[in-house]
């Protein structure tokens, strides 16, 4: 309870609110006062609880069990429950969060609109419950074995310089350069990557993401997802087999199991440098400077995170043509979850002006000006990692 705000949690919150098409979805820990809310999507004013009566998760955990409400206003059990009119709910689904066979909270979606819960979202809902039980045990063995787990100052080094080049290749047609920004609370290795490789004389890949979590597990997570991509690129020329390759793989890996990460690839061919195929799994849309100054963002061929294995793990690619200046910009969601010291994010429409606005004739002078915006807003202090690639159509690769 009262715990600050960790970015896994608010993580999963995001991505099952944005699977689900919920506005709201909390990660909560209740007590016999209040639901605190460990992690909110949709909650922008710093509220982090209420009380137990106002809370919906009352009713999970006292039946031990999932409640999908359709419709809140008539339901028997909760019509009577202040947040309907307080907070707007109108539909929720919520399962328990069980530690040692204990219910000690609730994940939950609410939609401000009656709807139909599906089988399908009741699977999703279970995957990262059952993420964030795995995530609270997982913090739970690191207080006993922290010691055991730390990386020597050189190793860490070098695993840092490995997941996160300073320098990128150069790219015949494009001009690419990146940016990563560790979080402040001194957490020991990344979850963020970002990639350029080439895959065959005319194909090059260019990938973004972010593995959940921090410390040495999410880092070895993250060296498999960047491997297995480049192997999984070579025989194959779509890049939706490819993120399927790496999800069957993420989801295999028995050394780490359960962990999930969230993916942006794209691959462009030289031979025809602005056209590009790309596929997203369950990461925050891609957002395109136009060479007029106007903005726009891919949200097509998204699907899952890789490593969730739910009926929504169905990789698509999408193909898509930019001309010559044009700059699209990959981020993690470290970007547009950057607070102040208000507890506001900057938002995607914050975001997208800060892309608007900045000097696009070459995409090193683009991306440092973008990530100049992001830490004005968090006066410095990020909460999680923000990684940031500018891919400029027409020009030399400037690393």
């Amino acid at each position: 309870m009262d715990s600050r705000r960790e970015p896994i949690f608010d993580e999963l919150a995001r991505v099952v609110a944005r699977l689900l098409d919920a506005p709201l979805a909390f990660v909560t820990i209740v007590d016999d006062r209040r639901s605190f809310w460990k992690a909110t999507y949709g909650v922008d004013d710093g509220t982090r609880s209420n009380t137990v009566e106002e809370s919906f998760c009352q009713y999970v955990i006292r039946s031990r069990d999932d409640l999908l409400v359709d419709d809140a206003a008539t339901n028997a059990v909760t019509r009577d429950n202040p947040s309907i009119d307080g907070m707007g709910v109108r539909s929720w689904a919520g399962a328990p969060i069980m530690i040692d066979r204990m219910v000690v909270g609730g994940f939950c979606v609410v939609d401000t609109v009656p709807r139909m819960w599906t089988a399908a979202d009741r699977d999703i809902l279970h995957a990262f419950r059952d993420q964030v039980e795995r995530e609270f045990e997982h913090r739970r063995a690191m207080q006993v074995e922290r010691s055991e787990r730390e990386l020597d100052a050189r190793a860490l080094a070098d695993l840092r310089a490995e997941l996160v080049p300073a320098e990128l290749p150069r790219v015949p047609g494009l001009d690419v350069a990146g940016w990563h920004h560790a979080a402040s609370d001194g957490a020991e290795v990344l979850g963020d990557f970002y990639d350029v490789f080439r895959i065959d004389e005319h194909r090059w890949g260019i990938a973004l993401g972010d593995v959940c979590g921090h410390g040495v597990a999410a880092a070895r997570l993250t060296a498999l997802m960047r491997y297995t991509l480049r192997a999984a690129a070579t025989h194959t020329p779509d890049p939706a087999e490819a993120v399927s390759e790496l999800d069957l793989a993420v989801q295999r890996d028995l050394v780490d199991p359960g962990r999930f990460a969230t993916l942006s690839y794209l691959e462009v061919d030289t031979a025809d440098t602005g056209t590009i195929r790309r596929t997203s799994a369950g990461h925050p849309p891609p957002v395109a400077r136009h060479a007029d100054g106007t903005v726009s963002w891919l949200t097509g061929a998204n699907a899952s995170p890789v490593g969730v294995a739910t009926r929504e793990s169905r990789y698509g690619s999408e193909t898509l043509t930019f001309p010559v200046g044009t700059v699209l910009l990959l981020y993690s969601d470290g970007a547009t979850d950057a607070r102040d010291r208000n507890g506001t994010p900057l938002g995607a429409d914050a975001l997208g002006t800060l892309v608007r606005d900045a000097p696009a004739e070459d995409a090193r002078s683009f991306v440092e000006c973008v990530s100049d915006g992001i830490l004005s807003h968090a006066a410095d202090d990020l909460l999680d990692d923000v990684a940031l690639l500018a891919i400029r159509f027409g020009g030399r690769s400037t690393g």
